[in-house]
């Protein structure tokens, strides 16, 4: 069971005449989309007889490219993404030499005499 969708529309009219001859045309009529559903228009008076206003236009709106501080941060955010990264591979394969000299080291010092504890 889909809820259907609503449309709103406020309608101006400048005399009462037109209003009633709509009214009177559209309230109640079948309107059919394009999967063969129908809907029942629904006409009523606003309690609030005004019309909404206009939303204010932001003259901001667009500009952000042309502002000198994003236009840095977009600079220092390239610049970053072009570090270069070691690959997973080579990470491992100097993670590995690290650990065989670290392994070499401690058991180098071992032969010379000195106590290696592990697990401390």
């Amino acid at each position: 069971n889909k809820r259907v969708p609503t449309t709103t529309a406020y309608l101006h009219f400048s005399n009462e005449e037109a209003l009633f001859s709509l009214f009177s045309k559209l309230d109640g009529h079948k309107f059919i989309d394009a999967k063969g559903r129908e809907y029942r228009a629904l006409i009523e008076y606003a309690p609030y007889q005004k019309i909404p206003r206009k939303k204010v236009i932001d003259k901001r709106e667009g500009t952000i490219e042309k502002d000198p501080d994003f236009i840095a941060f977009q600079e220092k955010l390239e610049s970053e993404l072009n570090v270069k990264v070691e690959s997973a591979e080579a990470w491992l394969e100097r993670r590995e030499q690290e650990a065989m000299a670290a392994k070499a080291l401690l058991s180098a010092e071992g032969e010379n005499g000195a106590v290696v504890q592990e697990g401390v």
